[in-house]
């Protein structure tokens, strides 16, 4: 359900040039200057300031997205590209060689990690 709220003095408000592209600093001065009702200022104010709180949360959030992605391979696969038995990948798992986390119920490894050591491994054998 929308609110609308008719007041002369937001009607003034809204013949101005728009605000669209303002920082929201800039809007809350805006409003601060105004002439509008005290109550009506106070909550657009409010407004305002959790907007620019939730801006900032989006920004760091697209910060975050950005970052590589990291892959994950299962058990299975990950014997095969290192040639090994699922014991063998156990016994890695139990003395820490080999980083892994457990969702449910699944052994998933990092892909880029399972690489290296197979590189490693070649690297010995050559």
């Amino acid at each position: 359900m929308a609110v609308v709220l008719f007041h002369s003095t937001t009607e003034k408000m809204f013949d101005q040039e728009p605000v669209c592209g303002k920082s929201p600093q800039d809007v809350q001065q805006l409003l601060l200057e105004s002439t509008m009702d005290e109550g009506l200022k106070t909550l657009l104010v409010e407004m305002v300031n959790e907007f620019s709180l939730t801006l900032s949360m989006v920004n760091q959030l697209q910060k975050r997205s950005q970052k590589p992605k990291k892959f994950w391979i299962g058990s299975s696969e990950v014997c095969e590209i290192l040639g090994i038995s699922k014991r063998s990948l156990h016994t890695y798992r139990k003395k820490k060689l080999i980083y892994f986390e457990k969702i449910g119920g699944k052994m998933l490894y990092p892909a880029d990690q399972i690489r290296k050591i197979n590189l490693q491994r070649k690297k010995r054998k050559a």
